[in-house]
């Protein structure tokens, strides 16, 4: 009895550790609103996503104690529509802790916490400061995107008159719109990383400083000292950095760079007696040709979006017709082109494609009105979307386009690793070690040098990210196979007799050239090749006559995707992320269980 019943504990812990070890999440994105009223109260809106993958019941926010005060706190679930959720708050000493609760497995929520700041402004005599932690060092999970505003109680006459620092120094950006928003902005925030937003404003903006503090000092002129002062700290440091002061310890650490690419960077050989290939070698999805032709960074050009549309082409999914527009002159314009979707199955379809797929759907059943301020609306043709709307999509949606952008890279990544294209072997580990060892006897020799060693270390080891994971002799193989048509496509000669009724062939190089980098080349041989032919277009790429047909917009499309994701993920602005700080209020952390 005892026997059965220690079994039967054990196997109860089992259970819970193993639940324990599948739950996990991640935090997607924080987006982090603050409006200054004029008489110094701060209101507040935190937009946090959490992707989870598990069951998970319950969320906290931890806000530090300071001067300052926090009320009206308030907690919603957005993720669909906003509806507040069951929360409760509690004093925990030096901080006060809000946890809220939900049901939540394998999916991703958006949670939204209000409240208001009060004593969280300083007043000077001459400007008012809002120096304040946006993200604090208590979250026990890394951020993949910090976005926030700050909305001053007025518009200022000139944009110099707002000064704006960022801390500590990561990839981020700071900018005024309007003269009067603060946007801020930062990618991969490690956990226990704070994040701190200094901004300075008139302090004619206040009209009264009722919930501000007061100092009774001007502020401006000390603050600027303070800041440059991190600042100059910050470059000596880096001056102390440079590897001048170690070039034998930096030699030692390229040359064993060069030693571990020679023993394991170098790829297998592959003996092929052809010149060219002349047809398609494989039929897998034209990124996974991007990802293995260019496998530095074993992830797909963005150009190659449009090489899995015209897939999709292919495949029957959609069809593609150029619209005829009005061109300035007849000449300056841009193309346009019109996507009809025709079976919305994807089950046939490699993920990179499937999302492609979804895209384009999700975009065909969307569409935005207004010239300034753009509205989205359903279409009234679902299955229908021109390379026009689709771009309009992406710049609406800039933050959804930039993580679509990188989790399509990903997805292509991932799929060539697993069709064994690229090989686990490498020689990170030993890299790292050997890398280690030069350093720590560096260390011993001027301190200076460990740190200039530890900085090369990260600096060749990004490289040898790109350069020590080789392929496997099937992705080599794979790989000249595909060069081999290159150059078959690369010589216009070897098109230009290309009959026009071999179109399945050709519609095949047009989507094989985008990831290949020819793909100009073969608009041009395929539009000589059907130059003159009348009746309707006979392949599955288009719809319309061969009157209206032309590749020759097909390389603008490309570009056009690029250039729409690139715009709609790109940052701008006045100003960055810097050393130092600290100084802040705000900040705390949170978590999920």
């Amino acid at each position: 009895m005892r026997k059965k019943l220690g079994m039967l504990v054990l196997f109860f812990l089992l259970c819970l550790f193993l639940n324990a070890a599948a739950k996990s999440y991640y935090l997607e994105k924080a987006d982090l609103r603050y409006k200054i009223l004029p008489n110094g109260l701060i209101k507040v809106e935190e937009r946090i996503t959490f992707n989870f993958s598990g069951s998970f019941s319950y969320a906290y926010r931890d806000f530090p104690k300071g001067e300052w005060e926090i009320s009206e706190i308030l907690a919603y679930d957005v993720t669909d529509a906003q509806h507040i959720i069951q929360f409760g708050t509690e004093d925990r000493g030096s901080e006060t802790r809000l946890t809220w609760h939900y049901t939540a497995l394998n999916e991703r929520k958006t949670f939204l916490i209000t409240y208001t700041l009060s004593k969280a402004l300083t007043a000077h005599t001459d400007i008012a400061e809002f120096n304040w932690k946006v993200w604090g060092s208590g979250w026990e999970k890394a951020l993949g995107e910090l976005y926030g505003e700050i909305e001053l109680p007025a518009a200022v006459e000139k944009p110099e008159d707002v000064y704006s620092w960022g801390h500590p120094e990561l990839n981020g950006m700071i900018g005024l719109v309007e003269n009067r928003k603060l946007i801020f902005q930062a990618f991969g925030i490690p956990s226990g990383q704070w994040v701190e937003i200094r901004t300075l404003f008139p302090a004619e903006l206040l009209e009264s400083t009722e919930h501000a503090i007061v100092s009774g000092t001007a502020g401006l002129e000390r603050i600027e000292e303070e800041e440059a002062l991190w600042a100059e700290q910050q470059a000596s440091r880096k001056f102390l950095e440079k590897p001048e002061f170690a070039f034998l310890f930096v030699g030692l650490g390229v040359a064993f760079f060069i030693a571990m690419w020679l023993l394991y960077g170098r790829e297998p050989k592959v003996r092929l007696q052809a010149i060219y290939e002349r047809e398609v070698p494989y039929d897998y999805s034209p990124a996974i040709v991007s990802s293995l032709a260019y496998h530095a960074g074993k992830k797909p050009s963005l150009e190659s979006i449009t090489a899995e549309i015209l897939d999709l082409a292919l495949k029957g999914k959609i069809k593609i017709k150029p619209l005829r527009e009005k061109k300035i002159l007849g000449i300056f314009g841009k193309d346009n082109f019109e996507i009809r979707i025709i079976d919305r199955n994807w089950e046939d379809l490699p993920i990179s494609e499937e999302m492609v797929f979804g895209l384009l759907q999700e975009i065909a059943a969307t569409r935005y009105e207004g010239l300034l301020f753009k509205r989205k609306k359903a279409d009234e043709t679902p299955d229908i979307l021109t390379l026009k709307e689709l771009k309009e999509y992406l710049m609406a949606n800039r933050s959804k386009s930039r993580a679509f952008a990188m989790s399509w890279q990903s997805a292509v990544e991932r799929e060539a690793r697993e069709m064994g294209f690229f090989s686990k072997k490498t020689a990170y580990g030993k890299f790292a070690l050997g890398m280690a060892a030069i350093a720590v006897t560096g260390l011993f020799v001027n301190p200076i040098i460990f740190f200039i060693v530890l900085l090369e270390s990260f600096m060749l080891g990004a490289i040898a990210f790109f350069v020590l994971a080789n392929r496997t002799k099937e992705g080599t193989l794979h790989y000249k196979r595909w060069m081999l048509l290159r150059n078959f496509l690369k010589d216009f000669s070897n098109l230009k007799n290309m009959p026009p009724d071999a179109i399945a062939l050709w519609e095949k190089y047009l989507v094989y050239s985008i990831p290949l980098g020819v793909a100009k080349q073969v608009q041009k041989a395929m539009d000589h090749a059907f130059e003159g032919m009348k009746g309707e277009y006979q392949g599955r790429m288009f719809a319309g006559s061969y009157a209206s047909f032309s590749t020759s917009g097909i390389g603008a499309m490309a570009g056009s995707f690029s250039s729409a994701f690139s715009s709609a993920s790109g940052t701008s602005g006045g100003g960055g992320f810097g050393g130092g700080g600290g100084g802040g209020g705000g900040g705390g952390g949170g978590g999920a269980g």
